[in-house]
């Protein structure tokens, strides 16, 4: 019972992702006309565009979570043998964890420097 009132809220909680979306992009293209046309700006599209992409991600994260999906472009990987596909998944661990060495270097740094 709780698991399909849970489903059920995800899956509206999409359709709302999916309308942001949709808001998102015609405030955009309000925004290219009205500078194209008139000279001027909303003034707010760019408010409205951010905000609108921060609930687009958490509205959206129910409903990828309920379906047991993973968030990531996988427009490449999935015409890849699977020999292949382990390699470039390995490079792009091994990537992302470089990638965040200097974080970490400077986040402990940091603390360090607060405690003395």
């Amino acid at each position: 019972m709780l698991d399909r009132l849970v489903s059920s809220v995800s899956r509206m909680a999409a359709y709302v992702a999916a309308m942001v979306m949709a808001g998102m992009t015609l405030v955009v293209l309000l925004e290219i006309v009205v500078r194209t046309f008139f000279a001027t700006t909303t003034a707010v599209a760019e408010e409205l565009v951010g905000f609108g992409l921060a609930s687009l991600v958490f509205l959206a994260l129910a409903h990828t979570m309920d379906r047991g999906a993973l968030i990531r472009v996988d427009l490449l990987l999935i015409r890849l043998p699977d020999g292949a596909r382990r390699v470039v998944e390995l490079l792009c661990i091994v990537t992302s964890l470089a990638a965040t060495r200097p974080t970490t270097s400077a986040a402990s740094s940091t603390w360090r420097r607060w405690r003395s």
